[in-house]
């Protein structure tokens, strides 16, 4: 019984705790597997065409433009590509280096009847004639490509065939091998590219498979294995080249021939480079790129992420390895990493739409990677589950989001109830808005109408936000909501997710100046989270106002010179976010102006702050074409332990605290809007997502970038909260960098605070910088003021860390969890529910005391267990309605009663199966006709006994019983050393019990099959014992009637034990009951036993005749194939001698023997004692 009641305790159990989240150590250490891709955008042209890299750090492109876009000339330096010169849409520009000047070449497309134009650009620009050649009678023809040669030379081919030669004085039109009178058509015999190896050696290609040799001066056909249109080649020098066509074609030129490459792709190729044989690239449609090590051709896969068709490219080796650029129609991208890092766009290859306003990411703790909620102008929420990897799939309807309402408006992120799962808000007013509470899967319950979240007046068309902060670090995430210029709202938190406005109870501005919004964070270090206003336009000279927490929501204001604003000047601020920028421990502000350079404020120890803009690089005006609370995010993107600043489209990279630098072009980012951060792949760097805007000068739609972070110096921390709230939010995290012991830096993180208004993320990870060569220690300090600390932190794993231990942890949430159920009862309706719960447990006692389970539905563990089962049911369903949830926990009440009462039926029946008076079954020993012989032991006294249990119908005849009764007594009362101690006689269900002396070496019976033949000696002691224990029974006037070898025990040393006397006085039938113990009794009886006359001691002495005869031959005297032959034989044969059988054995022995054997009781051994005198006068 105790064992099924643990059973049903950690059922239970398991079943309340399940509803207050996963088990998880209190601190866990994960290895991060970083994933790299190094393909980024790094600037954006319309139908780029040509490309051309001198160094990591130069280079020039060309795009064509389209219709009124004009095409443009790049220049890249310093890791921005940087426009030099336009020209009208162009088909086929070319771009090249001439000396220390740029060629390009335009053609005049939509009103110039495709005229090429041959700009100079040096300090001037200039044009160069170029010899009017026709394609027809109206237009000009159009040259395609553009070879300069170190000595000043030039070469241009083009439509037709058609190719001239520059001298370096004027251009002039050259003899071609293509001869347009004989070309099919005017679009037939163009060559498309040309390559000079020097002045005296070249080749072009082109249209059909044309190949041109030029040698000796001139230009000659050269044989083609293919009819192809061919794009581009390279030569590396005489003997060896490519060529790169359409059809996947890709010709290899060795031994003075072109053959075909062992490529297989059959997309278009548009260029090919080599830096050498053994480092050859192709590229084309379909976003294809190819490398061949001079074995093999590779697909670059990465590329394809990109989406493109690739034009044109262009390789630089340095000391990192091969930088290579690529020209599409949509950009210009490169592996070049720099920085060390880079963000590819990866909007279509997420799956992610590219529409919203803003962008919120959500991760609950049993997440690996966070889901994304997007906000839409006119639309309901987007809302995407990552399915790892950075791949979303969108679930707005499972997830019931569907229903918010249709506007980007104001949202936040938290777990409002504690329950372990992050929720919802979503306000466009004070009549439209939304309030779910998250569940597993993703998944979101409205519970707008239960949460008592009653708001004031809104302006639905100004900047709210709402921010999830514990302002009083009761365990329990209250809400704050910006009302922009009216009055603020700040709501405390029950814990169950009702909240209660007490605002006006606090001593916070009730009318402030318009602001777009309020930042959160811990600006003195004292554990309470305080608030700062940006305003919009000054408040009494003041641009921000801080509001220091004092505790149980009180708040004092604290000047600072630093907020003042010039008088009656409005900078038009918009945003304020709260980070350690300078990694001293002190949480600093940044604040965004539309009129101004933004400001940049250090904290000094909580003193004071002061405004270092100016010296930290912030000295122009960063202008945002629109007005809004989320154009600022901050993240260590590049993982060198400084937080970095991504404003409205300019990325800053944090140089140590000391300097930001703007590197947007050179990381690949030209989106404008709305930005928030989180590393939506595992792989350690966070990942960028930007939200557009209606407005017509701002990027509409939105954007996701992935980050191409090279390095693995980093580590990602997650915290759980206990008594503090579940998401840990306003818990500081401390990352401190050491050396000698003495602290270097130190990298703070406040969860949840310091974010821009309009997001607030709900991630479970944060990633930290990991600086090489120096120690770092990890602490979180919770909001409770636990403090957990760990040393020997490790770049590249994940750590974990929980307030509390385990143990700690499922006891406090599952008070935390039950007391959000109280919260959340409606009491009418729980009290009605319990009545009715009461009323099953009754029913339920006198079903199972009916069933012979009392000893199970009496005692106090099966109504409390019950209780349990209702509890968790009730507290698992406590957020869902209908009938059939009301019904629940009284169906797992009666199942899982029913099923108990059932168990445990069987488990008493079992039970008291086991149990016989107070002896308990171990095993079973043996069986006979009478009985079987169990090992057992005394539940009170521990002792081990034999147990012979009796058949019941024995004891069904009173005269047995009678016998039975008498002669236990007198049994009970022996103790002689060969006689088994009876302990105990009694009766039970089973039927009556002898419980005596338990005799480890078995029966004597077993000792013969074992060790026959024995030694005389050995047979003499076993018989002169025998005799003895019988003399003993029969001086108490009891005749055995049942004795043989199975009824003779030996001890631990084969000393006999005599046992089951004087119980087989039943008649014969009552003793054939099974065939095989009849036989084995029948064979040891007298013949007066047979006909049941005038059995006295004389049959026990006959029993012991057989029993000698057996020891001494291992068989017995009589026998017969059934009980009529065996019988037969014991009237009429006359046994064998014994020593006939057994050589060994003196013929003295068969006298004993066939003494005791006669058939006439006079002639045998009167008694015991006298067969044992005679047996011991025996010579040995």
């Amino acid at each position: 019984m105790n064992s099924f009641l643990k059973i049903l305790i950690i059922i239970f159990s398991l079943l309340l705790f399940y509803s207050c989240g996963s088990e998880k150590p209190e601190v866990e250490k994960k290895e991060i597997t970083a994933y790299k891709n190094v393909w980024y955008r790094q600037a954006s042209v319309d139908l780029g065409y040509r490309i051309l890299m001198v160094s990591p750090d130069s280079g020039v492109a060309i795009s064509r433009g389209r219709g009124d876009v004009e095409g443009k000339v790049y220049v890249y330096h310093s890791g921005k590509w940087n426009t030099a010169h336009s020209f009208p849409y162009s088909d086929y520009p070319q771009i090249n280096f001439y000396d220390d000047k740029l060629w390009v070449v335009n053609h005049l497309t939509h009103n110039g009847f495709f005229k090429p134009i041959l700009t100079e650009i040096g300090k001037e620009k200039k044009q160069i004639p170029l010899p009017k050649i026709m394609w027809d009678a109206t237009d000009y023809v159009m040259w395609q490509n553009l070879s300069i040669l170190p000595d000043g030379t030039a070469w241009m081919a083009g439509q037709q065939g058609n190719i001239i030669y520059y001298n370096g004085n004027i251009w002039e039109e050259i003899k071609s091998p293509v001869d347009k009178n004989k070309l099919a058509d005017l679009i037939s015999g163009d060559i498309n590219d040309i390559y000079m190896i020097d002045s005296s050696s070249g080749w072009a290609v082109g249209k059909d498979g044309i190949i041109l040799r030029y040698k000796n001066g001139s230009w000659k056909k050269h044989s083609s294995p293919t009819d192809k249109n061919l794009q581009r080649i390279v030569m590396i020098g005489e003997d060896k080249g490519w060529i790169a066509g359409f059809g996947g074609t890709v010709l290899e030129y060795e031994k003075e021939g072109w053959i075909k490459s062992s490529i297989v792709s059959p997309v278009s190729f548009y260029s090919v480079k080599a830096v050498d044989e053994n480092h050859v690239w192709v590229c084309g449609a379909n976003s294809s790129l190819y490398f061949f090590d001079g074995k093999k051709w590779t697909e670059d896969k990465n590329a394809e992420y990109l989406e493109e068709s690739f034009v044109d490219l262009s390789v630089v080796k340095d000391s990192s390895g091969y930088l290579i650029w690529l020209i599409g129609s949509r950009g210009i991208y490169t592996n070049s990493q720099a920085l060390g890092f880079s963000f590819t766009e990866n909007t279509e290859q997420s799956l992610i739409r590219p529409v919203g306003r803003s962008g919120l990411f959500i991760q609950n703790s049993d997440e690996k990677n966070p889901n994304l909620i997007v906000f839409n102008e006119e639309a309901p929420p987007l809302h995407y589950k990552n399915n790892g990897r950075g791949v979303f799939n969108e679930i707005a309807i499972e997830s019931g989001i569907i229903n918010s309402p249709n506007s980007a408006g104001a949202a936040v992120s938290s777990d409002f109830n504690n329950d372990g799962y992050l929720d919802f808000i979503h306000i466009f007013d004070n009549r439209k808005y939304k309030f779910f509470l998250g569940t597993n899967d993703s998944k979101f319950i409205d519970f707008t109408g239960r949460s008592n979240l009653r708001l004031d007046s809104i302006d639905a068309y100004s900047l709210t936000s709402l921010s999830a902060i514990d302002f009083n670090n009761d365990g329990n995430v209250d809400l704050y909501f910006s009302n922009d210029g009216r009055s603020d709202m700040l709501f405390k938190n029950d814990g169950a997710g009702h909240f209660q406005n007490v605002f006006d109870q606090t001593s916070l501005p009730v009318e402030s100046s318009k602001s777009f919004g309020t930042c959160f964070s811990d600006f003195n270090n004292d554990g309470l989270i305080d608030i700062l206003y940006p305003y919009q336009v000054p408040n009494d000279g003041k641009l921000l106002a801080l509001y220091l927490n004092d505790g149980n929501f009180n708040f004092s204001l604290r000047g600072d010179e630093s907020f003042n604003a010039s008088p009656g000047k409005s900078l038009s601020t918009t945003v304020a976010v709260a980070e350690d920028f300078n990694n001293d421990g002190w949480i600093d502000i940044f604040v965004h102006h539309q009129k101004e350079a933004p400001w940049l404020l250090l904290n000094e120890g909580g003193r004071k702050f002061k405004n270092v803009s100016k010296s930290f690089g912030f000295n122009e005006l960063i202008f945002h074409p629109e007005p809004v609370n989320g154009t600022v995010a901050t993240s260590d993107v590049n993982n060198d332990g400084w937080i970095d600043l991504f404003i409205s489209s300019k990325l800053y990279l944090n140089e140590h605290g000391v300097k930001f630098k703007e590197i947007s072009q050179h990381a690949g980012i030209n989106f404008t809007g709305n930005p928030t951060f989180a590393d939506i792949d595992d792989d350690g760097d966070n990942d960028l997502f930007i939200g557009g805007s209606a407005n017509p000068q701002v990027n509409k739609g939105a954007i996701l970038y992935r980050n191409n972070l090279t390095n693995s110096n980093f580590i990602k921390v997650s915290v759980e909260g206990v008594y503090s709230n579940r998401f840990a939010e306003g818990a500081r995290i401390n990352l401190y960098s050491l050396k000698n012991s003495d602290t270097l830096f130190v990298q703070t993180k406040i969860i949840g605070a310091g974010n821009a208004p309009m997001l607030n993320n709900g991630v479970s990870g944060f990633i930290f910088g990991i600086e090489e060569g120096i120690e770092h220690q990890l602490e979180v300090i919770f909001p409770t003021g636990e403090i957990k600390k760990i040393e020997n932190i490790k770049a590249g794993e994940k750590y974990f860390v929980r307030e509390t231990n385990s143990l700690e942890t499922a006891v406090v949430l599952t008070y935390k969890s039950l007391i959000r159920t109280f919260l959340l009862a409606d009491k009418t309706v729980e009290t009605i529910r319990f009545l009715i719960f009461v009323f099953l447990t009754a029913v339920l006692i006198y079903i199972g005391r009916k069933a012979r389970s009392g000893r199970f539905v009496n005692r106090w563990y099966f109504a409390a267990g019950l209780f349990f089962v209702y509890a968790a049911v009730v507290n698992y369903t406590i957020l869902s309605t209908g009938v059939f949830v009301y019904l629940l926990p009284f169906v797992y009440v009666i199942v899982i009663g029913g099923a108990g009462i059932y168990a445990a039926q069987t488990i008493i029946k079992k039970h008291d199966a086991e149990i016989i008076s107070h002896y308990k079954i171990e095993k079973l020993l043996g069986k006979g006709g009478m009985g079987k012989v169990y090992f057992a032991s005394d539940v009170n006294t521990k002792q081990k006994v034999a147990l012979k249990v009796l058949m019941p119908e024995l004891l069904q005849d009173e005269e047995n019983k009678f016998r039975f009764s008498n002669e236990g007594r007198l049994l009970s009362s022996f103790n002689h050393p060969n006689i088994v101690k009876v302990f105990e006689l009694g009766e039970s269900s089973e039927g009556g019990y002898i419980a005596m002396e338990y005799m480890p070496n078995g029966t004597l019976k077993d000792y013969l099959s074992k060790t026959f033949p024995l030694s005389l000696e050995e047979t003499k002691r076993i018989s002169l014992q025998i005799c003895s224990g019988l003399e003993e029974i029969h001086s108490k006037g009891i005749v055995h009637r049942d004795m043989k070898t199975g009824n003779i025990m030996l001890d631990e040393k084969n000393d006999i034990r005599i046992m089951d006397f004087g119980l087989s006085k039943s008649p014969l039938v009552s003793t054939m009951t099974a065939l095989g113990t009849v036989l084995g009794t029948l064979g040891y009886v007298a013949p007066e036993q047979v006909t049941n006359l005038m059995v006295d001691r004389r049959s026990d002495i006959f029993s012991m005749g057989v029993i000698l005869y057996e020891i001494c031959t291992n068989l017995l005297p009589f026998k017969g194939e059934n009980e009529i032959a065996l019988i037969h034989s014991i009237f009429n044969t006359k046994p064998q001698l014994p020593s006939s059988i057994n050589n060994n054995l003196p013929a003295m022995f068969d006298n004993i023997i066939m003494k005791c054997l006669s058939k006439n009781p006079d002639e045998r051994f009167q008694s015991a004692s006298e067969l044992g005198e005679n047996i011991y006068l025996l010579q040995i």
